[in-house]
């Protein structure tokens, strides 16, 4: 999962909101992902609830099989998964069902989120 650190989102009205996400998270980003260069106190947050006021970053639903076992024992899951996308033209670029690589793992993309404010 990787350590955790707060990176630059960059919002649809161009604002650059600070996001807290893992650094293999960051690592998978198609660009850099920086660290500095805030212009907004507002951070970005994965998850609101109905009573929080915010900005919901765009990002990436994810799905991936997994088998264990084998023979009459063999199980296999599917498992999903997101991760939010920093940069506006790197969000557009993805296509649905391509895949992209999150510290080691391959992972399909089943759909794109657009970002939300709350």
């Amino acid at each position: 999962m990787g350590t955790f650190a707060k990176y630059a989102y960059e919002a649809e009205d161009g604002l650059i909101h600070p996001l807290r996400m893992s650094s293999a998270d960051a690592a998978a980003q198609t660009t850099a992902a920086a660290t500095t260069g805030f212009t907004s106190n507002i951070s970005a947050k994965r998850s609101l609830s109905g009573r929080q006021i915010g900005l919901k970053p765009r990002y990436l639903r994810l799905t991936k099989t997994q088998t264990a076992g084998t023979g009459a024992g063999q199980v296999t899951k599917i498992l999903y998964d997101t991760i939010p996308v920093l940069k506006k033209a790197d969000f557009t670029a993805f296509t649905i069902g391509s895949t992209i690589t999150i510290n080691g793992v391959v992972w399909t993309i089943l759909n794109k989120v657009n970002e939300r404010e709350a």
